[in-house]
C-alpha cells in the first residue's frame, strides 16, 4: 500500500513523540506558570536551567539537578516565610559584571592600560 510507512520511518516518529513528551513534562504547565505570575513571554529561570544541564549532564541527571535547585529554593521560601522572587535577571547581571572586572584585570596585566 502506498500510504503505509516503513518500520523505520514508525520508529523515527515515536521516537520524535517521545521526545517532545518529555521536553513539555520537563516545562510548566501554562496553569502553573500564571499562579505565579509570570507571563507567557517571560522565561522562568529553573525553565531555562533544564536544557543548559541536559547539554552538559544528560536529561535524567538534568532533571534531577533542577529538581534540586528547586527544592533548596523551596526551603529558603519556606524557612525564611518570603515569597519566591525570580533572580534569573539579577544573577545573569552579576555574572556579567564579574566577566567584565575579569577581562579587565587580566588585561591590566598584560599591560594594558584600562579605565
Amino acid at each position: 500500500m502506498v500510504g503505509d510507512m516503513s518500520r523505520q520511518q514508525r520508529e523515527w516518529r515515536q521516537k520524535e513523540e517521545r521526545e517532545n513528551s518529555e521536553r513539555q513534562s520537563l516545562a510548566p504547565s501554562g496553569a502553573v506558570a500564571n499562579r505565579v505570575g509570570s507571563s507567557s513571554e517571560k522565561t522562568l529561570y529553573f525553565q531555562d536551567q533544564i536544557p543548559k544541564a541536559q547539554i552538559r549532564r544528560g536529561p535524567q541527571r538534568a532533571a534531577t539537578a533542577v529538581s534540586h535547585a528547586q527544592l533548596i529554593a523551596l526551603y529558603w521560601v519556606l524557612r525564611n516565610g518570603v515569597p519566591y522572587k525570580e533572580q534569573a535577571h539579577q544573577l545573569e547581571e552579576q555574572r556579567r559584571e564579574s566577566l567584565i572586572r575579569h577581562h579587565l584585570h587580566r588585561l591590566s596585566e598584560l599591560g594594558y592600560k584600562t579605565a
